[in-house]
């Protein structure tokens, strides 16, 4: 019964696995006694074919390795100083835009965070290559994706008419990085992001168009756009160097 069941050198014709069981015995369809030495036998034998039963119809997917890349996003660093903001905001998008890759595993920026406290490495931005390969290994890594802010602003401008007022807002957001190999300990990729939205309103309230944002009304802001725009770019470029 044992060759019949774990013959793992070939794939199993259908029904092949409930004949090897059967020839075993397990589906005999016995009364199963209730004393006796021979009936500790049967139950023993019960318990065998129902261990084998378990390992043969397990679903194969549930023992399948995870064979996706790991990524390390490190906080971007805030070139444009000013908007506070801007370091949280990019990471987490980028984060979650990366999550929605299927063939890549994205690790919590507390992970990283952690990993690189724990190696005393400066937490943001473009990291010294050695330090970078050295937290990359500690996380397990396979790539670490880094990065500044070049660009993040809004403004707004209004152009007071008799009865109506023409109100004209921008954003711009640039991202620029880079993506290490751990293993190769070298770049193998400097992606950019740009998002740069226009947009005229004309209404008629008198006074300027607010400028501004809060954390729940970002995403559907213009800068918040913007982000999404630039973080896409970004990623775009990314998954193409991570093989």
């Amino acid at each position: 019964m044992l060759p019949a069941i774990l013959n793992l050198g070939a794939d199993p014709a259908p029904g092949a696995g409930l004949r090897a069981l059967a020839d075993g015995g397990c589906l005999a369809g016995r009364a199963l006694p209730g004393r006796g030495s021979k009936g500790r036998g049967k139950m023993k034998r019960l318990g065998i074919c129902l261990v084998l039963a378990v390992l043969l119809f397990w679903p194969a997917s549930g023992l399948a390795q995870d064979t996706r890349k790991v990524l390390a996003v490190v906080d971007f660093e805030d070139l444009v100083h000013g908007r506070e903001s801007a370091t949280e905001v990019v990471t987490t998008h980028l984060i979650n835009r990366l999550r929605e890759e299927p063939s890549v595993r994205v690790l919590s920026r507390d992970t990283v965070q952690g990993a690189l406290s724990d190696a005393k490495v400066e937490g943001r931005g473009l990291l010294d290559l050695a330090d970078a390969q050295k937290v990359g290994e500690a996380l397990g890594a396979d790539y670490i994706v880094m990065g500044e802010v070049i660009e993040f602003n809004w403004d707004s401008q209004s152009v007071y008419l008799l009865i109506s007022t023409l109100t004209k807002r921008t954003a711009n957001v640039i991202l620029k990085g880079s993506v290490l190999d751990v293993a190769l300990a070298q770049p193998v990729a400097q992606p950019e992001g740009k998002g740069h939205l226009t947009v005229t309103d004309a209404s008629f309230s008198v006074g300027p168009w607010p400028v501004g944002f809060s954390a729940d009304n970002f995403d559907n802001a213009l800068i918040g756009e913007a982000t999404k725009e630039s973080v896409h770019q970004f990623v775009e470029q990314v998954m193409s160097s991570v093989k």
